[in-house]
């Protein structure tokens, strides 16, 4: 009985999580924007390469459309979680919601659970819509590929949120919280700069490296390089996007990835960092001092 009491708490406040965002036009605008994105890079992406101007199939529009997803997804999740804990605590109102009948773990769950309906739907929506679009102008192929492509796309801007939530469970003032998503955003988006210049500065050829790619060959980095690149979340997620159409380009150009780098290994990471960031947040939760 308390198993459903608790259940029936945290689908009510996920509920209100949600609705609360329908109700601001986040969950429209998201969609919207994921939509507009992937048909402009279907249909635009393949001129940067001097292809024609024409909507691609479902590989090559993934192609151009993950690195500019790479950077605004993230961005999207910090700002849907940054606040939700700790603006309530601001304003009085967690105060209230916990002086009801209500466990912290109920509050906390409730809240990973509403959010990340917000960023499935709108992510399932946008890119789903679009992608419809797309596979009735160009082609059906590489369908189930993509179907993936937009789980991936969940796992990874599931991660931001949930470590935004977990520093707005930490932070005492909305300004902290939201710099410390800032700081995992920022530190993923540098770590493979970081990790290429430790590899140049340690003897590797970054000129042979730009010859051999350029000229249509592959080229083979150092494993400890590679494994490396699972911190470099602005990097990792493209090269699962493009791993999972069996496809090994990095910065448009082809690599001999590692085995270890590959679609199945990449999802368990960000469901795995994920899970971490859910977890801590209900571990911290618990304990913070409100």
């Amino acid at each position: 009985m308390n198993l459903e009491i608790n259940l029936r708490k945290i689908k009510a406040i996920s509920m209100k999580e949600f609705m609360d965002n329908v109700r601001n036009k986040w969950v429209l605008a998201l969609s919207l924007i994921f939509l507009v994105l992937t048909i402009v890079f279907s249909y635009f992406g393949g001129a940067t390469s001097g292809g024609s101007v024409e909507f691609q199939g479902y590989e090559d529009t993934v192609a151009a459309l993950s690195t500019i997803a790479a950077m605004l997804l993230p961005i999207i999740a910090i700002m849907l979680g940054y606040g939700t804990v700790i603006s309530e605590r601001e304003n009085g109102s967690l105060g209230v919601v916990l002086g009801c009948p209500v466990s912290r773990f109920d509050v906390i769950i409730g809240k990973f659970f509403g959010l990340g309906a917000v960023l499935l739907v709108t992510i399932f929506l946008g890119f789903g819509i679009s992608g419809v679009i797309v596979g009735a102008l160009a082609g059906f192929s590489g369908g189930l590929e993509y179907f993936l492509f937009m789980v991936l796309t969940f796992l990874f801007s599931f991660f931001f949120l949930g470590f935004s939530i977990l520093m707005s469970t930490l932070a005492n003032k909305r300004s902290t919280a939201i710099a410390g998503g800032l700081v995992i955003f920022f530190s993923g988006m540098i770590a493979g700069t970081i990790l290429f210049g430790i590899w140049v500065a340690t003897g590797g050829d970054m000129g042979a490296m730009l010859d051999q790619v350029m000229s249509g060959g592959t080229f083979e980095l150092p494993d400890w390089l590679w494994a490396g690149y699972y911190f470099s979340f602005m990097d990792i997620y493209p090269m699962g996007s493009m791993e999972i159409f069996g496809a090994s380009d990095f910065m448009g150009y082809q690599f001999d990835y590692p085995g270890f780098i590959n679609a199945p290994y990449i999802f368990a990471w960000f469901t795995f960092l994920s899970a971490l960031t859910f977890v801590s947040s209900l571990l911290m939760f618990n304990k913070k001092d409100l």
